[in-house]
C-alpha cells in the first residue's frame, strides 16, 4: 500500500500539471472568443467547448486523485503509528520507533492539509472562473500553489513512507530476533 501512495501521488502531480497547461491553452481561445461575435460555423465556440471538456476533466481526474492520495498519507502514518504502538507495549521494544514514527507523521501532515485545501480552492475558483465570476489570474495563483503544494507533500511522503517502511523492516527483525531468542513468544502478527 505505502509505494501505491506514492504512485497515486505522483500521477495526480502530472495530471494536474498537464491540467494546468490546457488550461493555458483555455485561457488564450477565451481571450480570442468573445461571445456574440461573428463565429462562421461556429468553430471557435467548439474549439474551446472541447479545450474546456479536457481541462475540466482532467482537473476532476486530478484533483480527486489527489485528494484521495493526501488522505491517504493521514491514514496510512495513523495506521503504522498504532501498529508500532502496540507491538512496542506488546514485546517491551525501544520507545524510538514511536518517535521516528511520530516525526514522519509530524513532517507529512502539515503539508498534505495544505496541499488539500488549496486543491480543493483551486477546483473551486476555476468553476467560478468558467462562469466568469472568478477572474482567470485568480484561479491560476489558486492553482500553482496547488500544484506547488501538492509536489511538495508528494516529495516529503515519498521520503517519510520510504523511512517508514524500513523502520517496519527493522522492527520485524528485532520482534523476530527477540522470538528466536525465546524472551517473548509471537502470538499474532501486529506488525
Amino acid at each position: 500500500m505505502s509505494y501505491a501512495i506514492i504512485a497515486l501521488e505522483l500521477a495526480s502531480l502530472i495530471a494536474l500539471l498537464v491540467t494546468a497547461f490546457i488550461g493555458y491553452g483555455l485561457g488564450g481561445e477565451l481571450a480570442a472568443f468573445v461571445p456574440g461575435t461573428a463565429d462562421p460555423g461556429g468553430l471557435v465556440a467548439a474549439a474551446v467547448g472541447a479545450t474546456f471538456r479536457r481541462h475540466f476533466a482532467l482537473a476532476l481526474l486530478g484533483t480527486l486523485s489527489a485528494l484521495f492520495a493526501e488522505s491517504m498519507i493521514f491514514f496510512y502514518f495513523i495506521g503504522t503509528g498504532v501498529a508500532i504502538k502496540k507491538a512496542v507495549a506488546l514485546y517491551d521494544l525501544d520507545r524510538r520507533y514511536l518517535q521516528q514514527v511520530r516525526a514522519f507523521k509530524a513532517r507529512t501532515s502539515g503539508v498534505a492539509f495544505l496541499a488539500l485545501l488549496a486543491l480543493i480552492a483551486a477546483f473551486v475558483l476555476g468553476g467560478g472562473t468558467a462562469t466568469r465570476a472568478v477572474p482567470r489570474l485568480g484561479h491560476e495563483i489558486a492553482a500553482w500553489v496547488a500544484i506547488a503544494l501538492h509536489g511538495w507533500s508528494a516529495w516529503a511522503s515519498t521520503r517519510a513512507i520510504r523511512e517508514n517502511v524500513g523502520l517496519l523492516a527493522e522492527l520485524d527483525q528485532v520482534v523476530r530476533a527477540k522470538a528466536q531468542r525465546g524472551e517473548i513468544a509471537i502470538e499474532r502478527t501486529v506488525v
